[in-house]
């Protein structure tokens, strides 16, 4: 046994004989076995999900600093969730490439393997006006490095060396490649192994990467002028080219939407509906690992035969989310929530639960029924007031929680 597994048997073992506590891992150089002299060692401490507390610290054991995060399951899954939103891949690539300490219920597997399922997804493709803004945005980057070179700024090196990482940021995002931290950019760039370190794929644009390092490795200021103009316009014309002569960007004023009855009914609608749910629920179906999900599996002429009521979400003239309900002998029920992935954390599923909230009918509560591992959809009901009904488990295996919010 290794000095620092000592240490780490050391810190953990009361935590292993905690009844709130499932597993254990160690993430990190240690568990790739490629520790620095600066590295810490990283512990994940999994607690149940009846735990409503997390925690984060440091502290020196035997010589080593131990940082260690402890976070009941569901908040690792909202990490996941806000690291793929984000496109920072930290918290599924730690889970994936960590070294399991202890494991009690087979819980760290299915945490790797729904780490695993958002990195398949990957990024989607840069939107139209955002890849207008963006190569504006290196234009600028330019322009405004070029005005410092000329005053001859002694913040030049610093402005230089931002705007390298700003365009690198830019390009990635482009490319739909994840967001690399800025103390491993000479890494991403220079190492053959970071991408199996970290479950990246390499750049695919190797004269880019020929141009950063040649820019990152550049000392004279009049040099590094020349290469970073290099550097951009590659980047510009790989975006399709720009030129700041002429150049604009037509848009509408920002629309909040509105909420509206639907006439599934009606073939278009159906359609509508129907695209909506299959870009909504295969996002869901990956996050909690079941795919026979009803409405994924719906056809128009399905739809076109719902007995429910189905409010959508307008923006821009576009159906972005949709909620469906039905009257219960318990109530109102919500049968459907979804919301086109695109258009995520933007209020418009809060919308649509706040919606049918204000309707008004002999019903005295609204109940709602979503898997377990559904954590975006249980925070979204929690905040707006519902509880926790009951639990349980259908004929194929899925977990599911049923939530009610007594109106009156």
């Amino acid at each position: 046994m290794h000095l620092w597994e000592k240490a780490v048997e050391t810190f953990i073992a009361p935590w292993k004989e905690d009844d709130r506590v499932l597993a254990a891992i160690v993430c990190g150089s240690y568990a790739l076995g490629m520790p620095r002299e600066h590295s810490d060692i990283d512990i994940h401490i999994v607690l149940s999900d009846l735990e409503s507390w997390r925690e984060r610290g440091n502290v020196v054991v035997d010589g080593y600093l131990i940082e260690y995060f402890i976070n009941p399951v569901r908040q690792v899954r909202t990490y996941f969730e806000e690291d793929y939103d984000g496109m920072r891949p930290h918290s599924m690539v730690q889970f994936i490439n960590s070294k399991v300490i202890f494991d009690k219920t087979g819980i760290i597997e299915r945490l790797r393997m729904e780490a695993e399922d958002y990195l398949e997804i990957g990024a989607p493709p840069m939107a139209s006006d955002s890849l207008q803004i963006t190569k504006y945005a290196i234009w600028d980057i330019t322009d405004n490095l070029a005005d410092v070179y000329t005053q001859k700024s002694t913040g030049f090196s610093f402005v230089y060396y931002n705007s390298l990482k700003q365009v690198f940021d830019y390009y990635n995002r482009y490319l739909q490649l994840p967001q690399v931290p800025f103390h491993q950019v000479h890494d991403f760039v220079y190492d053959d192994n970071y991408s199996s370190r970290y479950l990246t794929q390499t750049h695919p644009d190797k004269t880019f990467v020929a141009l950063f390092r040649e820019a990152m490795a550049e000392t004279n200021p009049n040099e590094q002028m020349k290469v970073f103009g290099h550097l951009s316009n590659h980047v510009l014309l790989a975006m399709g080219g720009f030129d700041i002569n002429g150049w604009s960007l037509a848009s509408g004023v920002q629309d909040l939407g509105d909420i509206r009855p639907l006439n599934p009914k009606d073939e278009k609608t159906a359609a509508a509906i129907y695209n909506l749910q299959q870009k909504s629920y295969v996002l869901e179906a990956v996050i909690i690992g079941y795919a026979m999900l009803p409405p994924l599996h719906e056809s128009i002429e399905d739809i076109q035969d719902l007995e429910e009521t189905v409010y959508g979400y307008w923006l821009n003239g576009h159906l972005v989310g949709l909620i469906g309900v039905e009257v219960t002998p318990e109530g109102l029920h919500i049968s459907r929530l979804a919301v086109d992935p695109e258009h995520k954390r933007k209020g418009f599923g809060y919308g649509l639960v706040d919606h049918v909230l204000s309707l008004r009918g002999h019903w005295a509560q609204v109940t709602v029924s979503t898997a377990k591992l559904n954590q975006p959809a249980i925070r979204l009901y929690e905040t707006l007031g519902f509880q926790l009904l009951e639990e349980e488990t259908t004929a194929d295996g899925l977990e599911l929680v049923k939530y009610k919010k007594i109106l009156y």
